[in-house]
């Protein structure tokens, strides 16, 4: 499964804002990263601008610019790199200032996961003569279960298959007796039988919860990275349209256009899904 960083993440919401830029160092040292082509650019273009190093003895520094650049194209850290600095051929990403880009963009980007909840198939391993299945790990809440399916497939586990969705089947909350923690349960109504070769396959419907980000090297399915970007776009463009008193046009547009992104997105990813009323329910 092909997977993006969290880092990956902050660049695409730095080039979807349109305040990015990659550059290659012809000089520097732990004060100051130098591209002379930026000598040409009015002084302090990138004053209050981020820098992340992406290559060399300070990779992995993230740095806020204090000036830059000057007549010979240095960008200037307000706090010194790390090592010995940047050198000729390092690499950086310039992110922009709206917002820091450490925690408070991670923190942006675990509120999005909130609402970004992809719709998947979850398999669970069938056991001989159990109805009950624990699916605390798939699930964050019991509602989030929209369908039950059984596939039938041939000895070879190769399509095409036949589906069959499943009408009586209840999922709960319960807590352990043992460890007092909360756990979601679903009963299937009927106990299924594990066959050698197999040849069906149980499968839950359902909004998954994608994990929280820790640090700038944590991932999530590649598929999604857009889409998480954009939502964070969103996010944040609409706070700064209805917040500031400056450059409202601006922000709305931008908002405008992040908002056609993650519709188109949600529709794909997190389409809405009918809760199927299963017949015991119905007759309540």
């Amino acid at each position: 499964m092909s997977t993006n960083t969290l880092l990956q993440l902050k660049s695409r919401f730095w080039r979807h804002l349109g305040l990015y830029a990659t550059v290659t160092a012809t000089g520097g040292s732990t004060s100051k990263f130098t591209v002379a082509s930026l000598a040409d650019l009015e002084p302090n273009r990138y004053q209050g601008w981020q820098l992340r190093v992406l290559t060399g003895a300070s990779a992995g520094d993230l740095r806020v610019l204090g000036a830059g650049p000057n007549a010979s194209g240095d960008l200037e850290p307000k706090r010194a790199f790390s090592s010995t600095g940047p050198v000729a051929t390092d690499t950086a990403e310039l992110w922009g200032n709206p917002i820091d880009g450490g925690d408070a963009l991670t923190a942006l980007f675990n509120d999005v996961l909130s609402i970004a909840r992809p719709y998947v198939p979850t398999k669970l391993t069938i056991v001989t003569g159990q109805r009950v299945y624990d699916i605390t790990t798939s699930v964050r809440d019991p509602k989030d279960v929209r369908r039950v399916s059984i596939r039938d497939i041939d000895s070879a586990a190769v399509v095409p298959y036949t589906e069959r969705f499943q009408g009586c089947w209840r999922v709960y909350n319960q807590v352990n007796a043992s460890t007092s923690a909360r756990e979601i349960k679903i009963d299937l109504g009927q106990t299924l039988t594990a066959q050698t070769p197999a040849t069906q396959e149980l499968y839950i419907h359902s909004y998954k919860t994608l994990p929280a980000f820790t640090t700038d090297t944590s991932t999530v399915e590649a598929e999604y990275a857009d889409w998480l970007a954009w939502e964070a776009v969103l996010r944040h463009a609409v706070d700064q349209w209805t917040q500031s008193k400056a450059d409202k046009p601006h922000w709305e547009r931008l908002a405008n256009r992040a908002k056609a992104h993650v519709e188109e997105a949600r529709q794909q990813f997190a389409p809405y899904v009918p809760l199927y009323i299963r017949p015991f329910e119905a007759s309540r």
